[in-house]
């Protein structure tokens, strides 16, 4: 569906990584959006709270996810080892040498998310997983105080203005979750969604931007054929959502 005639331009920001990889994503790219476009923040609920990224276990085969799409001075701790390594990927093991040699260039996590439902797995399991991963997991301090990342709430702040400086709207958004994501975190972690949605309401109130919440929305949260997992959608779930957030945003442009 062509929105083009309603809004002069659609930009994600995508909500896999830190906010503080996606403010280095929309400062490099910021000359690529119109006047008058709309940049989708997306605020998940691993967004505001934990240990400084480059502490976690994952960080490295996440970091290196932005070496081609990013100059090596916005990359966190950039090596130029596995930059090398990315360049020359015969060098990092045979099936990449197979793939290399073949001319295909074969993602598994792109191919699990076009094809993959969340019917087809233990849905209880992936659900408390992703509760320990965001609410539990390098959340906390010695002393039981959930940590307040600085670092990535100053990011959101930063994008806000980024947008505002290039004539843009920015509007912060969380995606779907399934119900059973949720109910973890209602009856397990209830003061997690007082700090969550307490910094949320702080920065709509300063920076007087939308917040769009999905995170419970009942076209999604039992709807086991759009989800990858319990808390990401797959490729059909995306298409869906894409087009519902587009139709409701027009709503709401000034």
């Amino acid at each position: 569906m062509d929105y083009s005639d309603d809004l002069t331009c659609f930009n994600f920001a995508l909500g896999s990584q830190r906010l503080s990889y996606d403010t280095r994503l929309l400062k490099y790219y910021k000359d690529l959006i119109e006047p008058n476009g709309v940049v989708y923040i997306v605020v998940s609920h691993h967004s505001f709270f934990g240990v400084p990224e480059e502490q976690e276990e994952q960080f490295k085969a996440k970091n290196v996810r932005y070496y081609d799409i990013l100059p090596k001075e916005l990359i966190k701790d950039y090596s130029r080892k596995e930059a090398f390594l990315i360049k020359f990927p015969v060098l990092t093991g045979y099936l990449s040498i197979f793939n290399t040699l073949a001319g295909k260039s074969i993602n598994i996590e792109e191919e699990k998310w076009a094809s993959e439902t969340a019917e087809r797995i233990d849905i209880g399991q992936s659900a408390y997983s992703a509760y320990s991963s965001y609410i539990k997991q390098q959340q906390f301090d010695e002393k039981g105080n959930r940590i307040f990342n600085q670092e990535e709430i100053k990011a959101i702040n930063e994008m806000i203005n980024i947008c505002e400086s290039i004539g843009a709207e920015p509007i912060l958004v969380t995606t779907p979750f399934l119900e059973e994501y949720n109910k973890y975190v209602h009856e397990l972690s209830p003061d997690f969604y007082v700090d969550f949605y307490g910094l949320i309401d702080e920065i709509v109130d300063n920076k007087h931007v939308l917040y769009l919440d999905y995170s419970e929305d009942e076209r999604f949260s039992d709807s086991y054929s759009l989800f990858m997992n319990a808390d990401h959608l797959n490729k059909e779930g995306a298409r869906k959502f894409t087009d519902i957030l587009i139709k409701e945003t027009i709503g709401y442009i000034k």
